[in-house]
């Protein structure tokens, strides 16, 4: 996940850019095989939920204001659970948030717990309120959806010099509809094109060995060329893999 703001805030809060976000837990879609090979629907709603953790501070090297969270204060807004149900957004001014992109009316996204932190006071409570998400088919092919949220915190919060405006928080990532015969399909083909490339990668470090000397070097310079163009493709072939397909092992 990465967050987004809301453009006529850039200037003020361009340090919302920089807000940090993990999640703990999220379940998986599930759709029957022949259902998605039929048809991909073009939105969905997900009828599960995530933990997040928010970690507030600064990074160097970016267009922060050079006051803001410079004493490298860091402000972590702790596990707090939202709910992403089938219910309709009935908010109007949500539902015309172009960050959130896909089909309107959006559906709901709803705070399970308000998160605590400590601070100088002592325990202070995060009001979160319900925002909402929506989901768009990318690649229909791939059963892969963007997913994007937005939750609100309509009074901010404050650690020393660090800073979450009160304001609405937008975050965008993708998934997935599961589908093991699918998945199984794409392991097998990353699996045939790593074979390739480490008998690839071999085949380079023979000839290496083998071009000692000058008129070696000559004779093998178009082959060398050549396998290093395969090279540089079969990896480019398994990069896509990783973006079209949930294949890492941390997904």
């Amino acid at each position: 996940f990465f967050l987004m703001e809301q453009q006529k805030h850039y200037l003020k809060y361009s340090i919302a850019l920089f807000i940090f976000l993990s999640v703990e837990t999220v379940t998986a879609l599930s759709l029957p095989v022949s259902q998605a090979f039929k048809k991909v629907p073009s939105s969905l709603e997900l009828n599960t939920g995530c933990r997040l953790v928010l970690s507030v501070g600064r990074v160097p090297g970016t267009a922060m204001p050079p006051d803001w969270a410079a004493s490298g204060t860091q402000l972590v807004i702790p596990q707090f659970d939202i709910s992403f149900g089938d219910t309709m957004c009935e908010d109007a001014s949500m539902n015309n948030e172009k960050l959130l992109g896909g089909q309107r009316p959006f559906r709901t996204a709803e705070p399970l717990s308000q998160p605590k932190f400590i601070s100088i006071n002592g325990e202070e409570v995060v009001d979160v309120k319900k925002g909402a998400y929506s989901m768009e088919a990318r690649q229909p092919e791939c059963l892969r959806y963007s997913f994007r949220f937005c939750v609100d915190f309509p009074n901010g919060a404050k650690r020393n010099d660090v800073e979450l405006p009160a304001e609405k928080v937008f975050f965008t990532s993708i998934c997935w509809i599961k589908d093991e015969t699918l998945m199984e399909a794409v392991r097998e083909k990353q699996g045939e094109l790593q074979k390739e490339l480490d008998e690839t990668k071999q085949e380079l470090d023979r000839m290496k060995e083998k071009s000692k000397g000058f008129l070696k070097q000559t004779l093998m310079m178009r082959p060398s060329i050549l396998l290093g163009e395969k090279r540089s493709l079969l990896e480019r072939k398994l990069r896509e893999l990783e973006v079209l397909y949930p294949l890492r092992s941390d997904m």
